[in-house]
């Protein structure tokens, strides 16, 4: 009998046990779902945050979320490391955000990812560095707020810069005399491409050095190039500076400073709405619809200077810029612009199909590509902030200016090379053709706008010939008149990119192109045959 009764003992005991461990739990869950108190969203313009969870939180105030940045793999594999989200209630609390699921390939990246926050959404800081860390095992960024005033705070990759914002700026100059704003295309979602030209419109254009820059968010999270473009915009039209002054009256500016305004509004780290890297297209004739907007623009301005800004995470240098080679007029002006910058910099070559490379490869234009290292980059041994970018956009003004008041030499056909070079009357090579038509406009345009006495036709061909740049090479013609034409495989290539502009109908009614060395040979023959006995 004793034996039952201890037997039950125990058992009440235990059940005992069993049901002070459920109630705490359920009262567990219940006080932890009151403390679900935060809105972490990401509903607004360039916002990047999805599949938001409530993990844990306590009387003390402290909670943790967990979240995703909005990707695909099946298109692009890499190159996703943008984020931007606003928690609001976040008074009197402590809240860990940590952001899973990044994938492999992006570690390094995100290794270097330091967030900004601001708490209305226009003035920005560096996040502490004890604030966030990143777990590379795991593959997760943990980020850490501590608020005891303010109830809403905005989180971001990197300081960004919205179509929104860049609206406000040119509302802001659109009654400047020296200002003028275009649409010049939309995107496939429908958003305007907007151009800015800035120069003095009393002063005749005839000799005014001709600048084009797409100054950022080709690819939409690299922001850095926008800022410094706003940095170029206030000073060129600062009424009370004699350089701003004598510049506009010496220079044509266009700036296009958001070229993916799709990505830009959804988001994105770097490709369009078609998953595509824009920064790539140049070589594609037609290319993804932006690209053929703006590359038609370029070719009609036919301009002494394009530059392409962009910023890169993973880079450790400062910044950093890309010509085609080591030729001497890319370090002339990279030198003249580098000078006004205290921080190292280094340099390389662009991709093929970027913006830089084609311009150069295809028009002949000096191109460089500029980037920044947006949290290595340092000024006056702090990382730099997008302040320093637009301080940056200013220098680089002060850099173009200096290049070509203090190279005039460049503008002069060395002596070695002129009896290489022929007459600009003289027709050595089929004019590009002028339009085009495709997909947004884009692929077509005469750089030369066909005048024979273009001073900058001649001096195109020195950089060729001078430089052994990979373009037509054009030697002066000898009076034989059995003399044999030898198509070499440069002009080969420059003939196929100019003949499949011209017919690029044939991709829509599926008719076959001979894509043959030997077939555009004999198109290269009979052209100059027909141009030979036309003059």
């Amino acid at each position: 009998m004793n034996d039952y009764i201890s037997r039950m003992e125990k058992k009440l005991a235990l059940n005992k046990v069993i049901l002070i461990i459920l109630v705490a739990t359920i009262y567990s869950y219940s006080a932890n779902a009151d403390f679900n108190d935060i809105n972490l969203s990401s509903a607004f313009e360039m916002g990047n945050l999805i599949n938001v969870n409530f993990t844990c939180g306590n009387s003390s105030g402290y909670r943790e979320y967990s979240g995703e940045i909005n990707y695909s793999l099946d298109v692009q594999e890499d190159k996703h490391w943008w984020f931007y989200f606003n928690a609001n209630n976040i008074t009197n609390k402590t809240i860990v955000i940590t952001i899973k699921n990044i994938p492999n390939i992006d570690v390094p990246r995100w290794s270097n990812v330091q967030p900004v926050y601001s708490y209305d959404n226009e003035n920005w800081n560096r996040l502490n560095q004890n604030n966030f860390n990143f777990n590379r095992e795991n593959r997760e960024y943990n980020i850490t707020i501590s608020q005891e005033r303010y109830s809403d705070v905005y989180i971001a990759a990197l300081y960004p810069y919205t179509n929104a914002k860049l609206d406000r700026l040119f509302i802001s100059i659109n009654e400047s005399n020296y200002t003028k704003i275009e649409d010049i295309g939309y995107s496939p979602e429908g958003r305007p491409i907007r151009m800015l030209t800035i120069n003095d419109q009393e002063v005749n254009d005839s000799n005014k050095k001709k600048i084009f820059i797409i100054s950022g968010q080709h690819n939409s999270g690299e922001v850095q190039g926008v800022y410094s473009s706003e940095g170029m915009i206030k000073f060129l039209l600062n009424e009370t500076n004699d350089l701003s002054n004598s510049i506009r009256k010496n220079y044509t500016f266009k700036i296009v400073p958001i070229v993916n305004v799709d990505a830009t509004a959804i988001g994105r780290s770097r490709y369009n709405i078609n998953w595509i890297d824009l920064n790539r297209e140049w070589g594609n004739y037609p290319a993804e619809q932006e690209v053929n907007i703006v590359r038609e623009h370029v070719i009609d301005f036919n301009p002494d200077l394009f530059l392409d800004f962009h910023g890169s995470i993973g880079s450790d240098a400062n910044y950093w810029f890309n010509g085609i080679n080591n030729d001497r007029k890319t370090n002339n002006l990279m030198g003249n612009i580098s000078k006004y910058w205290t921080n190292e910099g280094s340099e390389g070559v662009t991709a093929v199909g970027s913006a830089a490379r084609e311009i150069y490869e295809d028009y002949g234009v000096l191109s460089v590509l500029i980037e920044w290292a947006p949290n290595k980059a340092e000024r006056n041994g702090e990382i730099m902030t997008q302040n320093d970018w637009i301080k940056d956009g200013e220098e680089i003004i002060f850099g173009i200016n200096d290049y070509f008041n203090s190279n005039k030499e460049n503008d002069e056909i060395p002596e070695d090379d002129q009896d290489e070079i022929i007459e600009p009357e003289q027709p050595a090579e089929p004019q590009r053709p002028n339009g085009g038509g495709g997909s947004g406009g884009g692929g077509g345009g005469s750089l030369g706008g066909g005048s024979s006495s273009s001073r900058k036709n001649v001096i195109a061909q020195e950089d060729k010939v001078k430089d052994s740049k990979k373009d037509i090479e054009i030697v002066k013609e000898k009076p034989q008149e059995d003399k044999k034409e030898e198509i070499i495989p440069e002009k080969i290539g420059f003939f196929k990119k100019l003949w499949n502009t011209l017919t690029r109908d044939n991709a829509i009614t599926g008719q076959a192109v001979d894509n043959s060395d030997n077939f555009f040979k004999e198109k290269i023959k009979s052209i100059l045959k027909f141009l030979r006995d036309l003059f």
